[in-house]
């Protein structure tokens, strides 16, 4: 199933046990038990050796938006909405609600350019904070 491209189980599970309706229920059952413990080892193997917490996809499309959010201008308008300005087009991010004016992390569920540069600015705030309180 890992790989596989279709949305109905049945059919994912049908053409990957082709060969294998021929056997003996038990030899069936233990075929089956074998090829998810491999897809679960390899996966994973494979999770133990990602940099960060994020799958290589999503940490990708958030490294190549970091750089376009500075060009954006923070306006904090309250505890949870800034107003994010980039050539002269102003967004409102609700961090609280996870929208942005551009519409784009509504509908990609991932961080726009506009909540990166919110993200930027709240890691520089916590870090001024940090080293007022503890010079």
């Amino acid at each position: 199933m890992y790989g596989m491209m279709s949305t109905q189980i049945a059919k994912s599970m049908n053409s990957i046990l082709l060969d294998l309706w021929k056997l003996p229920i038990a030899a069936l059952v233990e075929q089956i038990r074998d090829m998810m413990q491999n897809w679960f080892h390899n996966r994973r193997t494979i999770a133990n050796r990602l940099r960060s917490d994020l799958t290589p996809t999503i940490d990708n499309h958030i490294l190549k938006g970091v750089e376009p959010s500075y060009k954006c201008i923070i306006h904090p308008i309250s505890y949870h909405k800034y107003n994010i300005t980039e050539n002269q087009n102003n967004s409102i991010v609700d961090i609280q609600a996870k929208t942005c004016g551009c519409r784009k992390w509504d509908r990609e569920k991932l961080p726009c350019k506009h909540a990166l540069a919110y993200a930027r600015y709240v890691i520089k705030v916590y870090i001024h904070r940090f080293v007022i309180y503890h010079i």
